[in-house]
């Protein structure tokens, strides 16, 4: 699985393209770092950004507390997306009878990391 098939070994080995040019920003950011990368992802898309803190905590990389909480930093700020493109797509209306049910799986997703 490593390298993608789409990139050729020889150009994968390119220092430019090291397999460990995330650490000045791991050893710079910490694990605000996956926060802050899951938070801004989510944005465009909440799927990535999960499987991403999912893989990292199954590798042992980050702790699964962590992991939990960054998935849900996606989840929110890709549900903020949806109320805003509603709004601005969709008329007012659409985006009041839209905005309830996106808010209460925010709140359930929260509420349930607060209980377990």
């Amino acid at each position: 699985m490593y390298p993608p098939a789409h990139v050729s070994p020889r150009a994968h080995r390119h220092p430019a393209c090291g397999r460990h040019r995330h650490r000045p920003l791991t050893q710079w950011l910490g694990s605000r770092g996956l926060l802050i990368a899951n938070a801004v992802g989510g944005f465009g898309d909440a799927h990535a950004p999960a499987i991403s803190a999912a893989t990292l905590a199954a590798k042992g990389s980050v702790d699964i507390g962590l992991a939990s909480i960054a998935v849900l930093a996606g989840f929110t700020t890709n549900a903020i997306s949806k109320i805003v493109v509603a709004s601005t797509v969709g008329n007012r209306r659409y985006a009041l009878e839209l905005s309830p049910g996106i808010l209460l799986s925010v709140i359930a997703g929260w509420a349930g990391l607060l209980v377990a």
